[in-house]
């Protein structure tokens, strides 16, 4: 292809705004990510003259269109890209609302950069934010809020893309909370591993320190204080579990007002606006593949399409893991983190470091859009490093939708070349799966398991295990009026423990041998 149709990012943009004194001034999630796209066209030293040549706008999707758990009455936007659009002067032929997932900033980069290069647009704006902070803030203080946003035109809504996250098994049994799907992921290495609780813990806390760290120092971090692998590790009134394995501190803080943007266009566009060279970065490799469902995955701690995503990535672009110069690494729970340095063959203490960002419970956790500020924080560091090589990993899901981006001041090989993912996908959907009883009766033996707190307290616990007769696997979790059974799994290690399970017709309950 004509190296004019190359596709580049030129400009990059993010805001953070502390929840204000006065709640009547906080801004809108619109005016966050506006605010952040003018940044990102000031950003490539072209402003104002780009925005009649931007024909496309992408929106990540906020969470409060994401899921039932975060509608408000506050954040009412009829089209989220258009609304953006419209106040920073632009009006794209097409516009664009992502399936919901922390994938998809990562995802509409290597989905744009094709279209560019296939020269369907001339320019792109992605865009994303949360101002769930001032939300929380508002209701909590009984302060009447309207963000209210009628921008109509076109908009391509590609809905929630939940297909193939959740089924069936995981409703009956109120398997839905991203911490008690995680906690049993982790719990599931803790077992590989054969660690005990308090050393695991400590694990998790070595890997998470160097991320709050980072943060402290980010200029538009949410949470920006540093915090040892101790403190972290250890329950206190301050730190208390949230869901078993994990402390308040090791996972992703939704409370923030944060947007971030960028802008992608071409090598001959980026020439006909005379934005400088040293702006542009390329993205040179990329990948995207979903896992399999929960119960369907033949080991619970890892993920196959996540490992085969990065190794892609990597392969497309003609670099290794040791020629990367800069890293942001999902982190949305410790074992997001931990498969990515084992997919990518790395340290999880490897001295690069696996942020620049500073991570989602430290910097940060924007909805659906923490890796867009990945992206910005990768390009402004390769703008410093000549022939650097940054890697972006982003996950959605419960370890389910990869998006892996890598990125360099130098043009991708042979200059840009498409790939397609189905054929890998379709490899990975086709590997032998665990054999499932949706029904499970009698004696068992826990794979893995959970705890879920609330006000403190355990109040339910999901056990993944295997029928001692079958060895088919289910789901299980305590009744809801239940509190003795999750008090005392909290006390005592229950992995491999033998239990009973039955099916009571709406999903499973076991009890303790």
């Amino acid at each position: 292809m004509s190296i004019e149709n190359v596709p580049v990012i030129i400009g990059v943009g993010e805001v953070c705004e502390q929840v204000p004194k006065d709640l009547t001034t906080a801004r809108s999630v619109v005016d966050l990510a506006a605010c952040a796209a003018n940044s990102a066209l000031e950003d490539t030293g072209s402003g104002k003259r780009l925005i009649g040549g931007i024909d496309a706008v992408a929106s990540v999707r906020t969470f409060s269109d994401s899921s039932p758990r975060y509608m408000n009455s506050i954040e009412n936007v009829k089209n989220m890209p258009r609304a953006v659009a419209r106040r920073i002067g632009a009006n794209p032929e097409y516009a664009c609302y992502e399936i919901s997932g922390g994938q998809s900033p990562q995802k509409l980069v290597n989905e744009f950069c094709r279209r560019l290069a296939e020269r369907r647009f001339k320019a792109v704006l992605l865009t994303g934010g949360e101002a769930i902070a001032s939300v929380k803030a508002a209701k909590r203080n009984q302060v009447a809020l309207n963000w209210e946003d009628s921008t109509a035109g076109q908009i391509d809504d590609r809905g929630w893309g939940a297909d193939g996250i959740l089924t069936l098994q995981e409703l009956e049994n109120d398997f839905l909370l991203p911490g008690a799907i995680y906690g049993v992921l982790e719990n599931a290495r803790r077992r590989r591993l054969s660690k005990t609780r308090d050393e695991y813990a400590l694990l998790m806390g070595k890997l998470l320190a160097p991320f709050s760290k980072v943060a402290a120092n980010h200029p538009t971090a949410m949470f920006p204080q540093a915090m040892d692998a101790e403190t972290i590790a250890s329950v206190s009134k301050t730190n208390p579990y949230i869901f078993q394995p994990y402390t308040r501190a090791m996972v992703a803080k939704d409370g923030v007002n944060q947007a971030a943007a960028l802008v992608l266009t071409t090598i001959g566009q980026a020439r006909k606006w005379g934005v400088d060279e040293s702006r542009w970065i390329y993205l040179k490799g990329s990948c995207d593949l979903k896992e399999r469902t929960i119960l369907e995955r033949p080991q619970l701690d890892g993920s196959p399409a996540m490992r085969m995503a990065y190794r892609t990535a990597l392969q497309r672009a003609q670099v290794s893991p040791d020629d990367v110069d800069v890293f942001d690494l999902y982190s949305c729970f410790p074992i997001a983190v931990f498969n990515a340095c084992e997919s990518l063959g790395i340290s999880p203490e490897d001295p690069r470091g696996l942020t620049v960002t500073g991570g989602l419970p430290y910097f940060g956790g924007p909805g659906n859009n923490y890796s867009m500020h990945g992206i910005v924080s990768v390009v402004r560091h390769l703008r410093e490093i000549p022939a650097g090589i940054g890697v972006v990993g982003a996950n959605g899901g419960f370890l389910s939708k990869h998006s892996i981006g890598v990125y360099s001041r130098e043009m991708p090989p042979n200059g840009w070349v498409f790939h397609a993912d189905n054929q890998i996908q379709m490899a990975l959907d086709e590997a032998p799966a665990p054999d499932l009883d949706m029904a499970p009766e009698g004696e068992a033996v826990v794979e893995s398991y959970s705890v879920t707190y609330r006000k403190g307290s355990p109040a339910r616990a999901h056990v993944i295990g295997r029928l001692c007769r079958t060895n088919a696997r289910f789901l299980a979790v305590t009744d809801a009026s239940d509190r003795e059974t999750p008090c005392l799994i909290a006390d005592q290690d229950f992995l491999d423990k033998i239990i009973e399970v039955t099916s009571d017709g709406v999903g499973n309950r076991f009890s303790l041998r």
